[in-house]
């Protein structure tokens, strides 16, 4: 099977990996932000969390307005850290270009990361809701493909 992947990255090329690899991978990070920001911080994150997490803190009631205001200011607070996220990985993406070599072991971490954690939220999304979420299982597969260039990549530098 490794061999049967190496022929078929070899038939590639280097240079097409070089400009795929991280294109995908970004590609990638784009529609799990959407995905994020559209429907995971709205499904986990709801004005029932807010009165409980803030009864915690000892707040006994917590009006309509004030919740409201601390739930859009959580989303958008989550929201841009994933952002800027994105914008630290679009300047390793970039870095991959030259003929660096950390850059491509730092984007094979990543994205080896990516497809582990991909595959726990797929099982833990299976197992709670006994459903297969498939913007998780279509990133599972890019970020396992970018990682196969990078690791690819890799290979060719040293």
């Amino acid at each position: 099977m490794k061999r049967f992947l190496n022929n078929k990255l070899d038939q590639i090329g280097a240079k097409k990996i070089t400009f795929l690899a991280p294109l995908i991978s970004f590609l990638s990070d784009l529609i799990l932000i959407w995905y994020i920001n559209n429907h995971l911080l709205n499904q986990y994150l709801n004005h029932q969390m807010i009165r409980s997490y803030s009864y915690l803190f000892g707040v006994k009631e917590l009006d309509y307005q004030t919740a409201n205001f601390i739930l859009d200011a959580t989303v958008s607070s989550l929201s841009l850290v994933f952002w800027f996220i994105l914008l630290y990985n679009v300047t390793i993406y970039l870095l991959t270009f030259t003929k660096l070599k950390w850059p491509i072991t730092y984007m094979k971490g990543y994205t080896f990361s990516a497809v582990l954690l991909s595959i726990l939220e797929m099982i833990t999304t299976l197992i709670k809701f006994l459903d297969i979420n498939l913007i998780t299982f279509m990133t599972t597969i890019t970020y396992f493909m970018a990682f196969l260039g990078f690791r690819y990549l890799q290979g060719k530098k040293e």
